[in-house]
Parts: structure tokens; C-alpha cells; sequence
């Protein structure tokens, strides 16, 4: 069992929400935050690092494709 977050953490957790999602509510909704909010955030953070990798990957395949059509 972990202990409650703390006021702080909670504003910590919230200015986190607030910038990857855009919402502006969660200041009121901020009271709710909880461990299972830090489990979610840390799964949308994990998504959008993998996502943010693939593209790396893609943009690069693309890159190189155009190259080779272009010489071909």
C-alpha cells in the first residue's frame, strides 16, 4: 500500500495532465488524483514515447525512399 499523495505532488501530476492533454478542468478534478492517475499517466507516457520512436523510424524510411526514387 502507498501513501497519499501529497498537495504538491498532486499539482505536479495535474500541470503534467494539463499539458499533454490540454485540460484545463483538471485543476478542479485535481482532488481525485490518485496512484491509479500516476499508473494511467505513466502508460500515456510510455504510448506517446513509443509513438514519438515509430515516427522517427517512419520519417527516416521515407526519407530514404525518396532518395532512391529520385535517383532511379
Amino acid at each position: 500500500m502507498s501513501l497519499p499523495l501529497t498537495l504538491d505532488e498532486k499539482d505536479k501530476v495535474a500541470d503534467i495532465i494539463r499539458i499533454l492533454f490540454s485540460d484545463n478542468t483538471i485543476e478542479r478534478k485535481k482532488a481525485h488524483i490518485n496512484q491509479q492517475t500516476i499508473v494511467a499517466l505513466e502508460m500515456a507516457l510510455n504510448a506517446i514515447d513509443k509513438c514519438n520512436h515509430d515516427m522517427k523510424i517512419l520519417i527516416t524510411q521515407l526519407v530514404g525512399g525518396s532518395a532512391l526514387i529520385s535517383k532511379g
